[in-house]
């Protein structure tokens, strides 16, 4: 199969390798180092000078909302809204702070509840949640049902204590209308939702690695945002909360943070389609963190029952209950994928075994076409086409490239039909046809395994009623000369063959009974052990499975790993024997010997045995 060739394309990586994308990195540290140099020198004046601290801390966040638009203007990513968003949710969120600054500063007023203030930060979490959302639609397109169950499995365990420790104090406290009480649970819910986004966003497995430091920088920030909100929560319901404190250094990293991520050139990564791996399991650090997500309830629940306080049980229960089928979702999903996946090896195998038959130029289209339908199941439109040498002449013929339709030659895209245009892309992939000294092992194989399924259907009975018949009978229907093109090659060791090719085929069988098996894989592989003795013992030779072979495979195993771990481990000694001459009782030699002085005495004569070979 020919393959087809081209410049790097949409498809082909990532965004930022185009010519667009190629951004210069000096700029963005000056802009960067600038960001930083200006939010220290305001945050220690802040801190030291308290007649500064109201403009001060405007500038701080204004400096990160203008730092997110400079660095969408200098970098340009392929989707600019979801930053510009995250600009004006910032803008935002400092205009309410900027509000409660100046109205206790300047005119010494007390801030009501509600006030325009609250509504800046009620429209800051929408802004946020959108901004996020933009960068998970555009970062991981398509359906990932996996990741989203693991983004659900964290924010359902983390807002269980945001729930028990915040939320429901809220409503039990005395004095506060309802307009107030939902205005207090809704700045933990807003919380909430940007967790939820941020675990979406972190939790796909990308093949490439993650989005850069620009990802790092907004894990940083949404994290420090999300945990200094809800210390002020608390603080504030316990009368604890005081302003211009060390505690404001936690939104100074937030705006910071999120300044530097939009300026740092991997900012467009976090907009453009990444190519997540679908393996079966989740990685082993995300195990983990799953893991203990889901023994956050029952640690609750522990904490409450020895404080003696256990009055968050019916809550506890439900979360308990949502995170206990959010689990069983993600198994499932897990074994549906591992039923795909040994549905695809299964279908790969059959194809394989058809290409091995496979002779002609139709039978080989034949058998692409109809391994491709199977992989690809009947919604999905496709063609498969197979090319001839020299129509893959100008293409390079050793990589598999995913192309868009509209970079096929003109005669391909014509072959291909035209009902396929509107197709995104097309994958071609290189077969490597047999080299000349390769083509008669290729027959030969081929036509063994006709003249074997022709023979088996007349020794069905035979077998069953035979026994040892089926395997002398298969030695000599394999012995028979074999015609391939043009030449001959004989199964007798000796016989002449015509035209210029002498050779000599033996077979060696091994032979298994569904009598000693359970399933179909244990048979093959039993089949196997006799194969492997039968060979072992010579040529034109068959062997029965017996219980033994497997035995002794498996002390084979266990010799050969028990060696591995002894060489490893260095516990080989070595000793030397004099080699006398008994006439002359003179020492004429020395012979070198390896002794094994960890090993088993029981197993000493067959790691003897090992250690020589």
């Amino acid at each position: 199969m020919a393959t087809i060739d081209s410049e790097p394309g949409p498809l082909d990586g990532p965004v930022s390798s185009g010519p667009r994308r190629s951004l210069p990195l000096l700029p963005a540290q000056r802009l960067m180092a600038a960001h930083v140099a200006l939010v220290a020198v305001a945050t220690v004046v802040y801190m030291t000078v308290p007649a500064t601290r109201t403009p001060l801390w405007a500038v701080i966040g204004l400096a990160g909302a203008a730092a997110v638009v400079a660095g969408v203007r200098l970098n340009r990513p392929a989707h600019p809204w979801p930053w510009w968003v995250l600009a004006a949710g910032l803008v935002t969120f400092v205009s309410g702070d900027t509000y409660d600054n100046v109205m206790e500063e300047y005119f010494h007023a007390s801030n009501p509840f509600p006030s325009p203030a609250d509504a800046c930060y009620l429209a800051t979490y929408p802004l946020f949640a959108t901004g996020l959302s933009g960068l998970v639609r555009y970062r991981w397109a398509g359906r990932d049902l996996p990741s989203l169950l693991d983004a659900l499995i964290f924010t359902a365990a983390l807002a269980l204590p945001v729930w028990v420790c915040l939320m429901q104090p809220l409503t039990e406290v005395d004095g506060l209308t309802w307009q107030q009480r939902a205005i207090s649970i809704a700045y933990p819910l807003g919380d909430v939702l940007v967790l939820a986004l941020l675990a979406r966003l972190l939790t796909p497995h990308p093949v490439h690695g993650g989005g850069g430091r620009s990802v790092r920088l907004l894990v940083v920030g949404t994290v420090t945002l999300l945990g200094f909100d809800i210390a002020h929560g608390l603080l504030q319901l316990n009368g604890l909360w005081q302003t211009s404190t060390h505690t404001d250094s936690g939104w100074i990293i937030f705006y910071t943070a999120w300044g530097l991520a939009a300026l740092h050139p991997s900012m467009v990564r976090l907009t453009a389609a990444v190519p997540h791996r679908g393996s079966l399991l989740p990685p082993r650090r995300r195990l983990v963190l799953l893991a203990a997500a889901t023994l956050i309830a029952p640690a609750v629940l522990l904490d409450e029952g020895l404080r003696g306080t256990a009055h968050d049980a019916p809550v506890i229960a439900v979360f308990s209950a949502l995170l206990f089928l959010l689990v069983i979702l993600r198994l499932a999903g897990m074994v549906v994928a591992h039923h795909r996946a040994v549905a695809r090896e299964l279908a790969l195998r059959r194809a394989a075994v058809s290409l091995v038959s496979a002779v002609r130029r139709e039978e080989v289209a034949g058998s692409c076409e109809a391994a491709v339908d199977t992989l690809l199941g009947p919604t999905v439109r496709h063609r498969t086409l197979l090319l001839s040498a020299e129509h893959a002449a100008p293409r390079d013929p050793n990589r598999t490239r995913l192309l868009p339709y509209a970079d096929l030659d003109p005669d391909i895209a014509a072959r291909l039909g035209g009902d396929l245009a509107g197709m995104p892309a097309v994958l071609v992939s290189p077969m490597t046809p047999p080299v000349s000294g390769e083509l008669p092992g290729v027959l030969l194989v081929a036509a063994a395994a006709r003249r074997l399924t022709e023979t088996w259907r007349s020794l069905d009975i035979l077998a069953f009623q035979a026994g040892l018949a089926m395997e002398a009978q298969v030695i000599q229907t394999l012995s028979r000369p074999f015609a391939l093109g043009e030449q001959t090659v004989t199964g007798r060791p000796h016989h002449p063959v015509r035209q210029s090719v002498r050779g000599a085929v033996s077979a060696s069988v091994g032979v298994a009974t569904a009598r000693d098996s359970t399933d179909e894989e244990e048979l093959l592989r039993h089949a196997d052990l006799a194969l492997y003795a039968a060979k072992s013992a010579g040529k034109r030779q068959w062997r029965r499975f017996r219980p033994m072979l497997q035995s002794r495979m498996v002390r084979g195993h266990d010799l050969q790993s028990r060696l591995a771990q002894a060489v490893a481990g260095e516990e080989f000694a070595l000793r030397y024997q004099p080699v006398v001459d008994i006439t002359a009782g003179d020492v004429v030699g020395f012979e070198a010997l390896v002794r094994w002085p960890r090993f088993p005495l029981r197993s000493r004569s067959r790691a003897g045995r090992a250690a020589k070979r």
